[in-house]
């Protein structure tokens, strides 16, 4: 694909996904908000209830969010309210985690190993809206290469005994995304500032 027609999709996706965002703004009247005191993230398109107020937890300049089944930050429009300083971009990547399944509950590996992307400049479609587009799993879903044995050791300590012997009779392990990170990079009183927020993904297994 020549990166005229790379560029053309993107932009017909762009126009895709702020049509449907205006369509159902007054559907989701409640979008999730985050208070960075200097601004608001505003993110339609994931349904709110009492317990975000326990699930967003900030401390200095990161928070952490904790979604529920179903809410993601991906493909989604961002809305900067309240803003009193200039954004200069908004970045994200993703950390994988490896589980391991039976063929019925799946078990996270994540006291083991974490595979962490690169940082990637999400669009920014007006001056206080941006876009997360619904990144390749192939580019941002991945993990490292690991040995059997090391596997199977890994699965020993951090799952135990029983999950070692399901494995070793059903050897299936699998990558997911667990969380997003974002970084905010803005200007206050002619001082570069950055805010992170990290999202724990939930997996839908």
């Amino acid at each position: 694909m020549t990166n005229c027609l790379k560029l053309i999709c993107k932009g017909c996706f762009v126009f895709a996904l702020l049509f449907m965002y205006t369509a159902n703004a007054q559907q989701n009247s409640k979008p999730l908000e985050i208070n960075l005191k200097d601004f608001v993230i505003s993110i339609p398109g994931i349904s709110i209830d009492k317990h975000y107020a326990l699930s967003i937890k900030h401390r200095k300049n990161k928070t952490h969010v904790g979604l529920e089944y179903g809410d993601t930050p991906i493909d989604k429009v961002l809305n900067i309210k309240n803003c009193r300083v200039k954004i200069i971009k908004i970045a994200l990547k993703f950390e994988s985690d490896l589980f391991i399944s039976d063929e019925g509950k799946p078990f996270s590996l994540k006291d083991w190993k974490h595979y962490k992307t690169d940082w990637e400049e999400i669009d920014k479609v007006k001056p206080h809206q941006f876009v997360v587009f619904n990144f390749e799993d192939g580019k941002h879903k991945n993990f490292y290469d690991i040995d059997e044995n090391e596997l199977k050791a890994a699965i020993k300590k951090y799952a135990g005994e029983s999950w070692y012997k399901n494995y070793l009779s059903i050897p299936y392990s699998y990558v997911v995304l667990s969380k997003a990170y974002m970084k905010i990079e803005y200007i206050k009183n002619k001082k570069k500032h950055i805010k992170y927020i990290e999202f724990d993904l939930p997996v839908n297994a």
